[in-house]
């Protein structure tokens, strides 16, 4: 069913995000950082945007316009899509948790510090191209697999992205309420706070502003210091 395969349109395309933002994040970092607001390896937000894209190239196929002009349009296209998707995304991540998770207010031609030119066009093109190339193949094979199969894959997905995006909403809730009131609490308490939920810290470096730079309350000298204290440990253990 048209239905089911687009559940797992959206998860595969989740996945691929995931994968490129990792990489990408990973080799600017010189480490392995894992990108994404929930702890299974998808970054919904892709899988949006390519449905969205799925379904421009559909209206598109209808028009039957030369090749040149289908996919300029489709790469145009798909940039606009990323550049709504991300814009929505931060605006409304800003409103809900009043943190900034990203910020390109330091890029040329942004708006508002959630987009800007160079990766609205990266995620852009890179979305047009990963659609061109892995949509029919993917359609393909979806096709061949029985229903029923699809439908168990697509609930069981699901139910894991719901589980994982409620257990990671209120963990980061509890992170917020913990930097906010970091007064009222024992160092030794919010220390492991920050410790536990170090992964929302390298997924968006930003939150590192927050208490920057107050003695003992700074979550980029604690969470250096635990580094540091697990280098040394390795060191003298195993070399």
């Amino acid at each position: 069913m048209d239905f089911y395969n687009y559940i797992l349109y959206f998860f595969i395309y989740s996945f691929t995000g995931w994968m490129l933002e990792t990489a990408y994040a990973s080799y600017l970092e010189g480490k392995l950082v894992n990108r994404g607001f929930i702890n299974a390896p998808f970054c919904p937000i892709y899988g949006f945007g390519s449905l969205v894209i799925i379904q421009i190239f559909n209206l598109l196929n209808g028009f039957h316009f030369e090749k040149t002009t289908y996919i300029i349009l489709g790469a145009v296209l798909s940039i606009l899509v990323a550049t709504i998707f991300e814009y929505a995304t931060g605006y409304i991540l800003e409103k809900v948790f009043h943190i900034r998770w990203w910020d390109y207010s330091e890029e040329a031609l942004n708006i508002n510090g959630h987009v800007c030119f160079k990766y609205s066009l990266l995620w852009g093109l890179g979305a047009f191209a990963i659609v061109i190339g892995m949509q029919p193949v993917l359609a393909l094979n979806l096709n061949i697999l029985p229903d029923n199969y699809k439908e168990f894959m697509s609930i069981m997905l699901i139910v894991v992205l719901l589980a994982d995006t409620t257990k990671s909403t209120d963990e980061l809730i509890d992170l917020k309420k913990v930097l906010e009131t970091y007064e009222s609490q024992t160092l030794e308490y919010y220390r492991e706070k920050i410790i536990e939920y170090k992964r929302f810290f390298f997924t968006f470096p930003s939150l590192l502003s927050i208490n920057n730079g107050i003695r003992n309350y700074d979550p980029g000298r604690i969470l250096n210091e635990k580094i540091e204290k697990f280098k040394i440990q390795f060191r003298s253990r195993y070399l």
